[in-house]
């Protein structure tokens, strides 16, 4: 045995001595859990800064702590999983720019800084200068990490999207454990006890878990033994979190993403003999279903009809939207503006409190970003379109089904996006752009793979 073995082996006892040392005297002053969190964030930091896509992995997993923020300048507030997120970004900057990492080239990125850099003019003009900044503080650190999972291998891309459905899971079993009795007003246009699990609206959670339920099953299909077990179950459990949110445009824009992954021809083996499956157990018990929460989403969902967007408020923000875009046709109002103006013309909720977004995707962009705004972010979302086609062009490739997996979610948030703004909260913003990353590295993958035919 060599000298330098057992000197290796005294050192790291030393080490690991002297940090429990520090540890003890923390813990004996500030309490063992402040001394606990330290040390568990040093590890966070070392990890990150040791290989960043670890950050990712942990950005992601740090979602279900979501209501937990950490204050910063008062009402500065960054949750668990951004302030790994902007680690994250920080230590994937440094590497692209040390060349560990190559900077993934993608038209997808590029419009992307275009709408970024249209949301800088608002700090011009804008009324509320610190809510922009904050959205481009944030999107631009997104924008560095969609670009880290863009450049990463096969293998680090797949754990992520299994991060990010084992997640799922766990917000599921939130929504489950936090929901009380709900029930549903005026024939189901108003719900109650709506489960939010770890977010702060039951959107929100729609949101997530709609992303999440298609690589849940995708994942869960292609792994093996105990793995597959658990993603399945997360799927699952998250089909259970999102009909208990009572979101109609959320459970719509599942369905349209359970649709799309029909094109997988395993899915659609499955999928076959869980709707047979299902078909007869709902005959066999069609009474008891229309007192469950079965019953409950089935008659939330029959509002979606003529009457129902009639009724509905968000079709009055609707018609002031385009007045709002003609005083204000090229640039807007700003990012994150839209409850600064919106009142003027004639906009407020219940109790006269001003709506944060148009709750439409489209006009929320036309207002606070102009028209240059829309025209940038919808060639944004055609570049992402086109990123998936190419991604889904060989259907033996291995990444296909992922790929098709992350198509089908997005497809489906997108759909959402007419009567909603998933992006007004940071963590849905997060999870969509590390999601159009991983698009965009299949996209490579299976560029890179056609070339070496």
């Amino acid at each position: 045995m060599t000298v330098g073995g057992p000197a290796r082996a005294v050192g790291v006892m030393l080490g690991v001595a002297f940090l429990a040392l520090v540890w003890a005297y923390m813990a004996y002053t500030f309490g063992p859990l402040p001394a606990l969190a330290v040390f568990a964030s040093a590890g966070v930091v070392a990890a990150v800064v040791w290989q960043p896509m670890t950050g990712v992995y942990l950005g992601v997993l740090a979602i279900p702590l979501e209501l937990f923020e950490f204050r910063v300048g008062g009402s500065f507030g960054l949750s668990a999983s951004e302030l790994v997120f902007l680690l994250t970004a920080v230590v994937a900057a440094f590497h692209f720019a040390a060349r560990a990492r190559t900077i993934p080239t993608s038209p997808v990125f590029a419009w992307f800084v275009g709408l970024l850099l249209v949301g800088v003019l608002g700090l011009f003009f804008a009324e509320d200068t610190f809510v922009i900044a904050r959205i481009l503080f944030m999107w631009t650190a997104f924008l560095i990490v969609a670009a880290l999972v863009a450049s990463g291998t096969a293998s680090e891309v797949e754990r992520v999207l299994q991060t990010v459905a084992f997640t799922g899971g766990i917000v599921g079993v939130v929504a489950l454990a936090t929901t009380g009795d709900q029930q549903l007003i005026g024939g189901g246009v108003i719900a109650s006890n709506r489960a939010e699990a770890t977010f702060a609206h039951p959107n929100v959670l729609a949101f997530y878990l709609q992303l999440s339920i298609p690589l849940a099953l995708v994942t869960g299909m292609r792994a093996r033994g105990l793995g597959r077990v658990v993603l399945l179950a997360a799927g699952a459990l998250a089909v259970a979190g999102l009909m208990l949110s009572l979101s109609r445009s959320g459970i719509v824009g599942a369905a349209i993403a359970l649709a799309i992954l029909l094109a997988w021809a395993p899915f659609r083996r499955y999928a076959g003999a869980l709707l047979l499956i299902l078909t007869v157990f709902a005959l066999a018990n069609l009474g008891s279903l229309q007192d469950s929460s079965v019953g409950l989403v089935a008659q939330r969902l029959s509002t979606i009809n003529a009457e129902g967007v009639r009724d509905n408020p968000r079709t009055k923000i609707w018609r002031a939207t385009p007045d709002i875009v003609a005083d204000y046709p090229f640039v807007g109002v700003g990012m994150g503006n839209f409850g600064e103006i919106s009142p003027r013309y004639g906009v407020r909720d219940i109790g006269g409190l001003a709506y944060d977004h148009a709750h439409s995707l489209v006009l929320t962009f036309a207002v606070e970003t102009g028209l240059i705004g829309v025209f940038l972010f919808l060639a944004f979302v055609f570049a992402i379109a086109r990123a998936g086609v190419r991604a889904l062009r060989e259907i033996d490739s291995p990444g296909f089904p992922l790929a098709l997996a992350i198509v089908a979610g997005l497809t489906g948030l997108f759909i959402t996006s007419i009567a909603e703004y998933p992006p007004r909260t940071n963590v849905i913003m997060a999870l969509m752009m590390v999601l159009i990353g991983a698009l965009v590295a299949y996209e490579r993958l299976v560029t890179a793979r056609a070339a070496k035919a």
